[in-house]
């Protein structure tokens, strides 16, 4: 990765802000062949993303409106809200993308040609006075009927975040201390558990992760069972049962199936009727993040 490439990870001037409560940019129009491919390739969940395209350009949509981001756009898209899931093939370039949770922010640089897109470095944003303030700044910029001060004070702390990325990715094999070192495999694997164990399944699809994680579907997958000994399907099933078994005396089925991530109490019923009776999974190797498969360790000393 060329220096050039992330210089704009230092810079804010000029910077242009997409979102559902403010455009810095004008929507535009597309014709019936994206319109298709955008209907068809979208999602919606509760974490927050940010985009930032440092070269090339994309088409990206917050909530059926469509925009055109250049270098230097910051896309902004909020819990829930409905937006591109991947690339339409007119899309190049090198972009960063921010994960928001709540204790961590996964900043994931990738190279996109024609719509196709492949992970290139991956970096762990830890510090969280930045993270809470960012989220509280997002939160009073999408209240507020005149957000412009809210936006100014969120671009800085985004830049904040950018000019660590920078220093992560300029450097990418070079030890930088170890508050800008990329994360391992181990780390990767370890957030992922503990995002699921959160989120009890919730916005937990196969290419959703992969995506957060910064890998392919098939070698997610294939990671994860390496290293917790199951697949992703089977832990979410191992945690939904032991919280199951903690709530379900304590609040109506409607609430319990929302808590467990289903979208319906018939879902949750499909799901209880077939969860109990497979085989459960070895505790060991599943049941707590952080306690990886040690034969997963030994092949990557």
């Amino acid at each position: 990765m060329r220096k050039e490439d992330l210089s704009l990870l230092l810079s804010r001037d000029k910077r242009k802000i997409v979102s559902s409560f403010h455009s810095d940019c004008r929507e535009i129009g597309i014709d019936e062949k994206e319109l298709r491919w955008h209907n068809e390739h979208w999602n919606s969940h509760v974490k927050r993303e940010a985009l930032l395209v440092l070269s090339g350009k994309t088409v990206q949509s917050v909530n059926g409106h469509y925009f055109n981001g250049g270098p230097n756009t910051v896309f902004l898209y909020d819990h829930y809200e409905k937006h591109d899931d991947g690339y339409s093939p007119r899309s190049n370039g090198i972009h960063l993308w921010l994960f928001m949770l709540p204790k961590l922010f996964i900043c994931n640089l990738l190279s996109c040609r024609k719509g196709s897109f492949t992970f290139t470095h991956q970096y762990f944003f830890r510090d969280e006075n930045t993270i809470r303030r960012v989220e509280n700044i997002w939160d009073e910029a999408a209240k507020s009927a005149s957000p412009d001060l809210c936006l100014s004070e969120l671009n800085a702390l985004l830049n904040l975040v950018f000019i660590h990325c920078f220093r992560a990715f300029s450097n990418p094999k070079r030890e930088v201390g170890n508050e800008f070192k990329m994360p391992h495999a181990h780390e990767v694997l370890t957030m992922i558990k503990n995002y699921l164990k959160e989120n009890l399944g919730k916005d937990s699809d196969i290419d959703s992760l992969a995506h957060i994680a910064g890998y392919s579907r098939q070698h997610l997958m294939r990671l994860f069972q390496e290293h917790t000994g199951c697949r992703i399907k089977e832990y979410i099933n191992v945690i939904r049962r032991e919280k199951y078994e903690q709530i379900k005396n304590s609040m109506p089925v409607k609430s319990i199936a929302w808590e467990l991530g289903f979208s319906s109490s018939a879902a949750f019923d499909h799901w209880k009727k077939y969860a109990f009776s497979e085989e459960p999974v070895r505790r060991d190797s599943a049941s707590l993040p952080g306690s990886p498969n040690k034969n997963f360790l030994r092949k990557r000393r």
